[in-house]
């Protein structure tokens, strides 16, 4: 009977394992971080177009490329 309780007491007495900290690599890239640079026309296309035209579209791929600059500069300055 002694050896029964005994037995039970053991069982009652709650130990815990050892904690282990173990490094996990995560990644610092945000979902909202850019995929894939802006598309760009290719300099056959430019050379095919009229003076507005080539203007024009210069400068809207200028201001996508400086929009996508911006947002990877963050994302690459959250990372360090």
């Amino acid at each position: 009977m002694l050896a029964c309780l005994s037995l039970l007491a053991g069982c009652a007495t709650e130990q815990l394992p050892p904690t282990a900290n173990i490094p996990v690599g995560v990644t610092c890239l945000p979902a909202d971080a850019p995929k894939q640079k802006p598309a760009t026309v290719s300099n056959g296309e430019l050379k095919a177009m009229d003076d507005e035209t080539l203007v024009l579209t210069i400068a809207a791929e200028r201001l996508a490329l400086l929009v996508y600059s911006a947002k990877a500069e963050a994302v690459i300055s959250a990372c360090r």
